[in-house]
């Protein structure tokens, strides 16, 4: 192929023998380009590797094996590959069939906005069978896909459908034959509400993992919804691993029954108990439709009557067209939003600024400046030794931990405070409160749906949660007073058909920062929590998508995390408004686990960037981002820090024990330890610290039911406080009143 030709002079944009003329969208590496090859007069679409110019030889070995793999995978439901290579400038490329008919997640969207029906069994049925036999096609060839989702299976003009993007698919024989990096880096890939339950206990993908994610699509198919579906990247985890799939019976009463048991095997947690191969599942929900005999399961629903999109017109000689050109890099900035001022600063209370962050069960931080018991501040760099030390789990450290924690933090006093958490032992998942010795239990939520993602603001008279009342995640609150603590209020924030989700509270307990697509895409938006009927301000209004906003301990800014350069990166955004500031730039997502530490310079994520394991890492926002690595025990996976509320102390959660348990490190001795390893029974995912910083209440049980049990900072203590046949989990220590 020709070098690349894109200039101001040319009638047209050439790559080689094809003409650009629109660009489609970003792929998983790269971006996609409509095209026309006039010399057989037919419309393609061109994948380029992103900023080629600057790509790591990871990514343009990924980038190889794509074409290679979708090349060489000739079947009538697997997009076709027409050509491929490397130009002279570096430039890598794939050339594929055009497909004008969008993708499966166009048609899901349409159905969320009211725009169209779902489709009929039947349809379901026809779609089913053709990814089955695409993937069964591939799986018999040593390929697995890894990246099964709406997006993922497009529609040619008269409605096949095809799929497409192998960007992350791996060949079954790789782990044996392989070497380099290329083995080391492909245990978290794919997109977490399709990500089956092996890949997050570390297992690698298989042909069965298709089919789990081939699952996830049917089950999206049929209500429209997804199975596992949650505020925070935790909480999703935790669902894929623990719960089963709510029957789509449920979710829409005209569903037969004979469905379930057909959803519950593709989306066993076990590997080995789902279908033998993804073709058995696509008989399987074929006998349940016909055995149900509905006389309107064949009807033409409308569901894929949606208009082709058109061929790509051409562009005009003047467009730039950013990363087709080596060396070119095009920032693309958010408009300012106006109209919103920032809340007034945060008021100083006996433990500033930490409050409001901690709440969030998921979202804790590392602070920069830790003030030890000798009033002196030390900086996080300091702290690194003490995460590589001795094994937090050995029988000594376990044996020695208790004498040693408590000579530092002194006896034990009886805990105080109370928690609130959700359990479905009515049903469905409410939220309760009991005290801390487990007295006084009493549900404080009402309602006919489901509720989720619990965060208590600053003060502790106010609980922030999600529901699904109308079918689509809104926005409530749950008010209380220091007269009346225990009797709540119950306000409605948000009411429309979209999602709102992942509230944070702003450090004076005024506003309410969360992610929704009410403007079609995952947009940044404001609202105060405090008055009936508010309307909300969008921070954010960009294409791409936007999520898990955190606010600032100083109130000025929120973190969140954004896929606009490809991969989900952290960025900052003044709360007044203005161009987001990009803060990572990694190989991996790191957007799901945003946390700010304490003094606000410094923010902390997760991310499985040097190895197959998930690590611990800071930001230092105020050193042109420099990155630290915090965690890096070998074949182990150490994730969702929380801080203490008095900043010695660093709990997190690390699989040593090839499952979940819950660490505490200390930052005034260095030492670390499980306080959780005593404890013989399912992981321990969900957590959170009293406001005195002396105890943890966590979860713990299998995937049918779970309880709550409480542990002293120093793990010498384990009371159960729940016992009952239902599922209590997330729980959210309540704040100091009044703090």
């Amino acid at each position: 192929m020709n070098e690349l030709q894109a200039t101001t002079q040319d009638l047209v944009h050439r790559f080689g023998q094809y003409e650009i003329r629109s660009i489609l969208g970003m792929g998983g590496m790269g971006m996609v380009y409509g095209a026309y090859q006039p010399s057989l007069k037919r419309e393609v679409a061109i994948k380029v590797l992103s900023n080629p110019a600057t790509a790591s030889a990871d990514s343009a070995e990924r980038f190889r094996r794509e074409a290679e793999m979708a090349a060489r995978l000739e079947h009538p439901h697997i997009v076709p590959v027409y050509d491929s290579g490397t130009t002279g400038v570096g430039v890598h490329y794939v050339v594929m069939r055009y497909l004008p008919g969008g993708s499966l997640n166009d048609r899901l969207e349409a159905h969320r906005k009211g725009e169209a029906p779902l489709p009929s069994l039947t349809e379901v049925s026809t779609l089913l069978r053709q990814m089955a036999s695409a993937l069964d096609y591939a799986h018999k060839r040593g390929v697995i896909h890894r990246d099964i989702k709406p997006n993922n299976i497009m529609f040619d003009e008269i409605g096949n459908a095809y799929l497409v993007d192998f960007g992350i698919a791996k060949a079954l024989t790789d782990a044996a034959t392989a070497g380099g990096s290329m083995t080391k880096t492909g245990a978290f890939v794919g997109t977490p509400p399709y990500m089956p339950p092996e890949l997050w206990r570390g297992e690698d993908w298989s042909a069965a993992s298709d089919q789990y994610a081939l699952g996830i699509v049917l089950y999206e198919m049929l209500t429209g919804k997804l199975p596992f579906d949650a505020g925070t990247i935790y909480e999703l985890i935790n669902q894929h691993l623990t719960l089963a799939p709510r029957p789509p019976h449920y979710v829409r009463e005209e569903l037969p029954e004979a469905l379930t048991p057909v959803i519950e095997r593709s989306l066993n947690k076990d590997q080995s108990a789902r279908y033998p191969s993804v073709g058995a599942l696509a008989d399987a929900f074929q006998t349940a439709i016909t055995e149900a005999n509905l006389t309107r399961s064949g009807a033409p629903s409308g569901f894929f009557a949606l208009p082709a999109l058109p061929p790509p017109s051409k562009l005009a000689p003047n467009t730039g067209l950013g990363l087709l050109v080596p060396d070119t890099v095009t920032q693309v900035d958010a408009p300012r939003i106006t109209g919103y001022q920032p809340p007034p600063a945060p008021k100083r209370s006996l433990w500033p600024l930490l409050v409001g962050l901690l709440a969030v069960l998921v979202m804790g931080g590392l602070g920069v400046l830790a003030v030890n018991s000798g009033g002196e501040a030390q900086s996080l760099a300091a702290t690194l030794t003490g995460f590589y030390q001795a094994d937090p789990f050995s029988a000594s450290n376990l044996t020695a931990t208790a004498t040693t924690c408590l000579a530092v933090s002194g006896p034990n006093s009886a805990p105080a405070g109370q928690i609130a958490f959700l359990s479905d032992r009515t049903g469905l998942s409410k939220i309760y409160l009991m005290n801390a010795d487990s007295t006084d239990l009493q549900q404080i939520s009402s309602g006919e749906s489901n509720e989720d993602y619990l965060v208590w603001s600053p003060s502790g008279l106010r609980l922030a949660y999600t529901a699904t009342e109308s079918g689509t995640s809104d926005l409530y609150v749950l008010s209380s007073t220091l007269d009346d603590p225990t009797t709540f209020g119950m306000m409605r924030l948000t009411e429309n058909n979209f999602q709102d989700t992942t509230p944070a509270w702003s450090p004076d307990g005024r506003n309410l920062v969360y992610s929704s697509n009410l403007n079609g895409n995952w947009d940044i938006f404001v609202i105060d929590a405090l008055v009936p009927g508010s309307e909300p301000t969008a921070l954010i209004s960009h294409p791409a998508e936007d999520i898990n906003p955190v606010w600032s301990p100083d109130g000025t800014q929120i973190a969140f995390a954004s896929n606009r350069d490809g991969n989900q990166d952290i960025y900052l955004v003044p709360v007044a408004g203005g161009v987001p500031r990009q803060v990572t730039d990694m190989l991996s997502d790191e957007g799901n686990l945003i946390a700010w530490s304490p003094d606000g310079r410094y923010l902390t994520f997760t991310s499985e960037q040097s190895s197959r394991d998930w690590d611990l890492y800071a930001i230092d926002t105020q050193a042109e981002n420099a990155l630290i690595n915090l965690t890096n025990t070998p074949d182990v996976s150490e994730w969702f820090p929380i801080w203490s509320p008095d900043s010695l102390q660093l709990g997190y959660l690390s699989n040593q024990r090839d499952e979940a348990d819950v660490v505490v490190q200390s930052i005034t001795n260095g030492g670390r330890h499980s306080i959780t390893a005593r404890l013989e029974s399912a992981p321990e995912y969900a957590y959170d610290w009293s406001a005195d910083s002396r105890y943890l209440v966590y979860q713990s049980g299998s995937t049918d039911t779970a309880d709550l049990y409480l542990t002293d900072v120093c793990g010498s203590l384990i009371e159960q406080l729940t016992d009952d046949p239902g599922y209590d989990s997330s729980p959210a220590w309540r704040p100091a009143l009044g703090g």
